[in-house]
């Protein structure tokens, strides 16, 4: 059962960008009418409680974006930024990132955010993310933080499928417009 219990929460946490891009887009592609409005108020719709968030990244990345975000919309809730510089012990890192999203969690669950998929702070990340309700994003981007500030009173889907868009959406290259 234990075996059971362990590969459902694992699939939970391990929506792909592309599968939460895609159910936000059907539900917003649906029609113009007041049935599809109504299916994107429900993924949208939230309440009071705000979507926890953890940045998880080498050196003092993690807390680069935080300030960033910060100077932007002001000092934030239910935000943490934790850094890993390598010289520090797994373990106890790993407990430190567990009771930060443990401590940011609200009820709306928690969204993750690390620099750098397969790195050894979202490797460290697995673990916090093993609860319901709780995905983890990799690749952060200051838009992608931005949009997740923005959509923190809706959906855990919805808030990180728009984060992964807002993240893809502003990465261009410049020479492409000269």
């Amino acid at each position: 059962m234990r075996a059971n219990f362990r590969k459902s929460r694992s699939k939970k946490i391990c929506y792909s960008a592309k599968a939460l891009a895609s159910e936000t887009l059907s539900v917003s592609m649906a029609g113009s009418g007041s049935k599809a409005r109504s299916q994107l108020a429900q993924v949208a719709t939230r309440g009071d409680a705000l979507i926890g968030i953890v940045i998880v990244a080498n050196r003092g990345i993690a807390k680069e974006f935080l300030n960033s975000i910060e100077d932007v919309f002001g000092k934030q809730d239910g935000v943490r930024a934790i850094t890993f510089d390598g010289a520090e012990d797994r373990k106890s890192k790993g407990r430190e990132i567990c009771s930060a999203v443990d401590a940011v969690d609200s009820g709306s669950g928690v969204i993750v955010v690390t620099d750098l998929f397969g790195s050894s702070p979202a490797n460290l990340c697995l673990t916090a993310c093993c609860a319901e309700n709780r995905i983890m994003l990799s690749g952060a981007n200051v838009p992608m933080l931005i949009s997740l500030i923005r959509n923190r009173r809706k959906s855990i889907a919805f808030a990180s499928s728009q984060a992964v868009q807002a993240g893809r959406k502003y990465m261009v290259c410049m020479n492409d417009f000269g």
